[in-house]
């Protein structure tokens, strides 16, 4: 879970992870902060974020290394090149 689309909490499937993590420096860090909610004492939630690429598990990083940029971009669809175009990462 991320905020990587509009500021809007995005669920990212871990198979696309690779892909992120290759194209992440075209991405603003901010959106690929992990959040995970958690559960204080008095039962409220509390939404905590872990930064990128902190919460990139080791396996992650091997398979983004091993893709290309275009393998990447492929797997994450249409969406990521509309992203990109309009301004929303940092290769607008």
């Amino acid at each position: 879970m991320c905020r990587l689309v509009g500021g809007k909490i995005t669920y990212v499937h871990r198979r696309l992870w690779p892909a992120i993590v290759r194209l992440a420096s075209f991405l603003d860090k901010k959106t690929l902060a992990a959040l995970r909610e958690e559960h204080t004492p008095s039962g409220a939630h509390r939404v905590c974020a872990i930064p990128f690429p902190r919460w990139v598990p080791p396996e992650i990083r091997q398979a983004a290394e091993n893709i290309s940029e275009e393998e990447a971009h492929l797997q994450l669809g249409d969406w990521i090149r509309l992203y990109l175009r309009r301004g929303y990462g940092r290769a607008s």
